[in-house]
Order: structure tokens, then sequence, then C-alpha cells
């Protein structure tokens, strides 16, 4: 799902200023204004249309934001980047296709599940079954779980990194690797958008549940986006905005 550092920022209401600070619920609620950050190279979740930042994750966000009563401002940066620059009081909230691992667990307090998906292997059709996975060179995102679990699954001959998702998708296409892994929604956006690629996806191999994170120990903050996230779910607000992007409704049920 770029490095450390920022790459720019995509300003939704008023000028940029990063917190300086981690601001705990009251403290944000007093400005109006809720700063989060996302890596911008993830569609259909989080992508430019011109200098436009939009994405079903960057509705979704701003759909809870407005539920909460509050404005936002998103800070775009390499994924690698985005918990260490919530553990350094750079921003109030990361929204960015995340799932959990032990190490995320431990770095960051977590937000109720936003969407389930699950990893999937992108590449020819005869290299996408677990048969013709073995030995193959797999490409994927630097910092996401999909390195992990590349080595876990044992397919694979090397695994190589990527800074950004599309880098990744990019080496398959050119012939540098075999295989991508990635999320299955977006691998289905990736062959729509590309149909004549001749490539095909597998079944999903790791089923996911993904959330977003704030500070560890912003425990209100947590909770009070997890419950405007259950209002937006109520109301129907969530449905519509991921029948938009998906044609179906991708919440964890």
């Amino acid at each position: 799902m770029i490095g450390l550092r920022i790459l720019f920022a995509t300003l939704l209401s008023v000028c940029l200023v990063t917190p300086s600070a981690a601001r705990s619920l009251s403290e944000i609620r007093e400005t109006g204004k809720i700063v989060i950050a996302t890596e911008a190279y993830f569609a259909p979740f989080a992508f430019f249309e011109g200098d436009k930042l939009t994405g079903f994750e960057v509705e979704i966000a701003n759909a809870v934001a407005s539920q909460m009563g509050l404005k936002t401002e998103w800070v775009n940066v390499g994924f690698d980047a985005l918990l260490v620059g919530l553990q350094q009081d750079r921003w109030d909230w990361v929204v960015a296709s995340m799932t959990f691992t032990p190490e995320r667990l431990k770095a960051a307090t977590w937000v109720a599940p936003h969407y389930c998906s699950g990893m999937v292997a992108v590449g020819k059709p005869e290299a996408v079954t677990e048969a013709g996975m073995k030995g193959k060179v797999a490409a994927t995102l630097t910092g996401s779980v999909y390195v992990d679990r590349a080595n876990q699954l044992g397919f694979f001959s090397s695994v190589t990194n990527f800074p950004q998702d599309t880098n990744a998708r990019m080496a398959v296409m050119t012939g540098r690797a075999d295989i991508w892994l990635t999320d299955s929604l977006v691998a289905l956006q990736a062959i729509k958008a590309n149909p004549d690629a001749g490539l095909a996806i597998s079944p999903v191999l790791i089923q996911d549940q993904v959330a977003s994170a704030v500070k560890k120990d912003e425990l209100e903050l947590s909770a009070a986006i997890s419950d405007a996230l259950a209002q937006i779910v109520k109301n129907g607000t969530y449905v519509q905005i991921s029948r938009r992007w998906f044609d179906t409704d991708i919440s964890c049920k």
C-alpha cells in the first residue's frame, strides 16, 4: 500500500498546519479540524485526480469527521512513515488501508475496522495458482504486511519491495517480477483499468480487516471515531460511498 519524506499535502479546508503535539479529542474539537495522514498512491482507496485527493477511504474519513462535527486536512506521506509520524505528533489520525500486525498494535491505538478485504496475487493466469507461484519473483509495497506474508507463504524465489504499490504493479506488467501482491480490491480496479495486460487475480490468500489509527493511548479519540463510523454505517452513508466505488458493501459484517 516513497521513503520518509512528505511528498506534498492536499488541503481540503484551510492551509495545513500540522499539530506540534499529540492532540486529544477535546483539543481537536476546539479547532474544529482533524489532521489525517495517508499514502495517496493506493487507488481506489486514496489517490490523486489531478491535484485533488480522492478515493474510498478519503470519502469515508471525511464522512466520519463530518459526523463528529469536524473539518479535515489531509497529508500525503510515504506508507512506512505514517505510524512514525503519528508517534512524533505530526498528525491526529492515520487512514491508509492498514491491517493489524503485532508491531502496529504496539505502535498506535486502533479504530474499529472500516472495511474487509484480503491479499491476492496478480500475474499471468498460469502464475497465480499455488503451483504457479512457486519459484516466482514477487513484488509488493515497502512497509506493507505483504512483505512478511510473502516470505511466510514460502512460494517465491525472492520478494522485491517498491516504494509505491503502483511501482510493484508496473514491475509485473514490464516483466521485472512475476507476481504483484496487493489488496484484492486494488487488484480488481487495476485489472479493470488494464484489460489488455493479460493479468489474472488469485483467490484471496489471506483475509484482512482494515482499520485506521490514532496515537497510542488516545482512547477517547479512537472511541469517538469508531462511534462516528458506526453512525455512518447506520444512516446509510457508508454503503452509498462503498457502492459508488465498488458496487458492493465492503464493510466488515
